[in-house]
């Protein structure tokens, strides 16, 4: 194994927490490390607003229950944008992630966060977004445990609000795509590869934020789609694949449900689909 590092960003799903995410995580986790022969340092970010847990979940783990948007059915368009905001201030401040993985509700946040990488002009875009500390947690979670993981650390999402105070992408949505314009700009993209694992689009079919990065999502960087075919989220995840370039999704269903399947056929199948995704963002002809 080499020295280098992959750094990979965590969100977890709706009703748990990040703590969470790393323990259910953990095999997928240490066989995708051995698939593509690196270190990986893993961030696990912490949603920010309290809800219930998610069914049966607190038979097993202690608390807090989080989600990334308090409302899954008809979602507030300026928490959404609020958490886009803040994930991509953390990916500039990091120098950017190799690769980002979502699963459930984080895996629809993650679609969200791609979708507005590829839509933004790396070099000029500022952000704006309300910065109302109580309705945000600023410090993310590392998975201890592990020896290729990193340190705790804490981030302040850095932005400057605008005179109506809501998230502002000052972008040009240009032709070209995610990749040519990070070619111009002589630059790295944010994120090279995203895991979406039993994700789905947000659900409200009229999101469309009024900073114009969101009138159709579209993600450009290579995809792991992980889903589960007794998952009553299915289709939603199969919908999801649709935003993506088809050359660039690469995919494993599993027989289980909504869940990160633990069994070693699956952890291996679904490592293996993760690393080529990872191998398909960072090659040459990318």
């Amino acid at each position: 194994m080499t020295k280098e590092k992959l750094t990979m960003l965590a969100l977890h799903g709706g009703g748990v927490n990040s703590e969470i995410f790393a323990t259910q995580s953990r095999s997928l986790r240490e066989e995708f490390e051995k698939q593509v022969g690196k270190q990986v340092e893993w961030t696990f970010l912490q949603a920010p607003f309290a809800s219930k847990p998610y069914p049966g979940i607190d038979r097993w783990f202690k608390g807090p229950w989080l989600v990334w948007w308090r409302n899954w059915i008809d979602p507030d368009q300026e928490e959404i944008e609020r958490m886009v905001s803040w994930i991509l201030s953390i990916a500039e401040d990091k120098g950017g992630f190799d690769g980002v993985v979502g699963f459930s509700q984080g895996a629809a946040l993650a679609a969200e966060v791609l979708h507005a990488a590829s839509c933004s002009n790396l070099p000029d875009r500022t952000i704006h977004h309300k910065t109302r500390r109580s309705g945000l947690r600023e410090a993310f979670d590392s998975d201890t445990s592990s020896a290729s993981s990193s340190d705790s650390e804490e981030y302040e999402p850095k932005a400057t609000t605008n005179k109506r105070g809501s998230l502002l992408l000052a972008s040009k949505s240009a032709g070209g795509g995610f990749r040519n314009q990070a070619a111009r700009s002589g630059r790295l993209p944010l994120f090279r590869f995203g895991t979406l694992i039993c994700g789905g689009k947000v659900h409200d079919k009229n999101f469309a934020p009024s900073s114009g990065w969101r009138k159709a999502l579209r993600i450009e960087v290579p995809t792991a789609h992980i889903l589960g075919r007794k998952d009553a989220a299915l289709e939603r995840g199969r919908e999801l694949e649709k935003s993506c370039p088809p050359e660039l999704v690469y995919k494993y269903e599993h027989s289980g449900g909504h869940e990160i399947p633990m069994t070693s056929h699956a952890t291996l199948a679904m490592a293996k689909t993760m690393a080529r995704a990872y191998k398909a963002g960072t090659s040459s002809d990318y």
